[in-house]
């Protein structure tokens, strides 16, 4: 099919034959100066993938199948299929699969998934005294190997934690993901994992009209645990899309000055993101308050409420035979300058105990 891959290598054949059968002098030495920007660009993207992309994650893949003999594919997140009418829209990533997720420290982390598609010893679901851990990243395992995420660490303490959490997901991802995994794993307790960013993820979340039938249907429900081949089918699919397109792209991408192109992206990128930080939420600038702008913003009683509704469908589900532990985990944007969300969150933890949704608070731990 007509591709950006295809054009850079029709124009590149067309510019060479023209030089070729030219007969203008000012025509040859115009087409003369293309190609040789061309080339010089071919040169640029040739040391740009020696910098920065030599260990990318599709380069890992490829290395790790040729050095074990075992298939191993990309982290897909829930957040992808928010925004598009997807017949399946996963909780998970696929189930018995060995899966790469990211790079913090210099290497690749990797885990098997479990039955579902978590990252999980899948044993887990075997024995009794089961404990749900919802979260984000955090939970996920982000940037460590399997045996070093969360869920593993507190297994090691003898409690049966199954770690249901995927990178990106906020609060109604995590009340879905419970919703939709809690009967198949009936747990005695759900330990809740939050972080001050969750709470704007939420509002962010409400934007999506598949999350939306979650926070306002209780009987609505994928039903991906009975369905969870159907799932792996459907990601198995769509992840190989994926990589078809980043092969192929690499594939030709000296012709087409794909890493010359990623940099380019990733530094408009930035640079964006930098010049909206300045004018709404950059963390370091105190002196104009606008970290406490930014909190205020998001703790409201109308958010507030939300995030009671949100707990109030979770108790619903649990019911009187669950319990559930809420863990506040502070970052150090929260201790900044005069800890504004510190103060804030107490309004939060009103609202839970209410509900007599226990909570572990690590502001001082971590503090």
């Amino acid at each position: 099919p007509f591709s950006l891959n295809s054009l850079f290598h029709y124009i590149s054949f067309l510019v060479f034959i023209s030089i070729i059968i030219t007969k203008s002098k000012k025509i040859e030495n115009f087409l003369i100066f293309i190609f040789s920007f061309y080339i010089s660009l071919l040169l640029l993207n040739f040391f740009i993938k020696i910098l920065f992309y030599n260990n990318d994650k599709f380069s890992f893949i490829k290395q790790y199948e040729r050095e074990t003999g075992n298939k191993i594919r990309t982290s897909i997140f829930p957040k992808n299929f928010l925004d598009n009418n997807y017949q399946i829209r996963p909780l998970s990533n696929l189930s018995y699969t060995n899966i790469v997720y990211c790079n913090e420290a210099g290497y690749w982390s990797t885990y098997k998934s479990d039955r579902y598609g978590f990252n999980n010893e899948d044993n887990v679901y075997n024995k009794r005294n089961k404990i749900i851990l919802v979260g984000g990243s955090d939970v996920q395992g982000a940037c460590v190997n399997q045996g070093e995420d969360i869920a593993s660490k507190l297994r090691e303490k003898n409690y049966n934690v199954i770690g249901l959490g995927m990178g990106g997901n906020d609060e109604i991802l995590k009340y879905a993901t419970v919703k939709e995994y809690f009967r198949s794993i009936n747990p005695e307790m759900i330990i809740w994992l939050f972080s001050y960013g969750d709470l704007q993820g939420l509002i962010n979340e409400l934007n999506s009209k598949e999350l939306l039938r979650y926070f306002n249907d209780p009987g609505f429900s994928q039903n991906l645990a009975i369905n969870n081949k159907d799932k792996d089918s459907f990601l198995d699919q769509y992840i190989s899309e994926i990589e078809n397109k980043i092969y192929m792209e690499k594939r030709f991408g000296y012709i087409t000055l794909y890493d010359l192109r990623r940099k380019i992206k990733e530094i408009l990128i930035q640079k964006f993101r930098i010049s909206f930080d300045k004018k709404v939420i950059i963390d370091s600038d105190i002196k104009k308050n606008t970290l406490k702008t930014r909190y205020d913003k998001i703790y409201l009683d109308k958010n507030f409420n939300l995030v009671e509704k949100n707990f109030h469908n979770l108790k619903k589900i649990c019911n009187q035979n669950c319990k559930i532990l809420f863990v506040f985990t502070p970052s150090h944007k929260d201790f900044i300058k005069n800890k504004y969300s510190i103060k804030n969150r107490l309004n939060f933890f009103k609202i839970l105990k209410k509900l007599d949704i226990e909570v572990l608070d690590l502001t001082d731990d971590i503090n």
